[in-house]
């Protein structure tokens, strides 16, 4: 080998050495966590109880208004929501009860097709469905109510870009299997259910779990100072919908929907 060409190899390895040696050992990659494993509650869901089985128009037999967990007959209520509802609490048909709500739910109950808004479409009979995903979770029924829980962990809007809706805002997160929800800003004056109106300072804390292949379990807090003594706590279940494979709307012009005991069916096209 050459005089040149060893001097050049011993310069080169050198600077090699003299470059390892000067260099700043690499930073640890940091490993970002993989998301939990998201839960599977696809499927068509209806409440499990007295609202779930009641029928979709007219009510049963005895205080109706009971059959209904939001009418409010186990809530400290407080006030004006007091006497109201006493009084609807004794009607005997729908035709009653309609004449007995005060006027913003005798509104909204004769135009059901706008939809049930929250809290009420969590206890209506109509059947829904849940679609879970890393960044929000879908809450859908068949009155095309549609509730966005974010869960990504954005920030909550300011305020002067939050407003009243039928399902207010709602943002959420997992705690292992449980998706721990709170909304805020949902219409008080929405939902024919509510015997009584809520105030816009009301706020609904929401745990829901799926507990069985065919059961989901739902524990629900209230607040609300303005209308509410204290907290008011309820409690969920819904159950895998038999012989329903999707969601379905035609309003009430070409409403198919009909029911046979306590479940809901497809009925033929109406002849035109």
């Amino acid at each position: 080998m050459s005089t040149t060409l060893t001097t050049r190899l011993t310069l080169l390895l050198a600077a090699s050495l003299f470059v390892a040696a000067c260099a700043k050992p690499a930073a640890p990659v940091t490993q970002t966590p993989a998301p939990p494993l998201l839960p599977d509650w696809s499927g068509i869901w209806v409440v499990d109880g007295p609202a779930g089985k009641a029928p979709v128009s007219g009510y049963p037999e005895g205080p109706p208004l009971q059959v209904w967990s939001f009418i409010g007959a186990s809530a400290p209520l407080k006030g004006d929501a007091l006497a109201i509802r006493a009084r609807l609490l004794t009607v005997r048909s729908l035709e009653e009860a309609v004449k007995a709500a005060p006027d913003y739910m005798r509104k909204v109950a004769l135009d059901k097709a706008v939809g049930w808004g929250f809290p009420q479409m969590m206890e209506s009979p109509a059947p829904m469905q849940f679609y879970v995903t890393p960044s929000e979770t879908l809450v859908l029924n068949y009155y095309r109510d549609v509730r966005h829980i974010y869960t990504d962990g954005r920030p909550k809007p300011p305020d002067d870009d939050l407003w009243v809706t039928p399902w207010g805002y709602s943002s959420g997160r997992w705690e292992g299997d449980t998706l721990v929800v709170e909304t805020v800003l949902s219409d008080p004056d929405f939902g024919p259910l509510n015997s009584f109106a809520l105030t816009t300072a009301s706020s609904y804390v929401e745990r829901i779990r799926k507990t069985g292949p065919d059961r989901i379990e739902s524990e629900m807090t209230i607040t609300d100072a303005n209308t509410l003594e204290g907290p008011w706590k309820l409690h969920f279940v819904y159950r895998r919908a038999e012989g329903l494979d999707r969601l379905f709307h035609a309003d009430f012009e070409n409403d198919r929907t009909g029911v046979e005991g306590d479940s809901l069916t497809l009925e033929a096209p109406k002849r035109r």
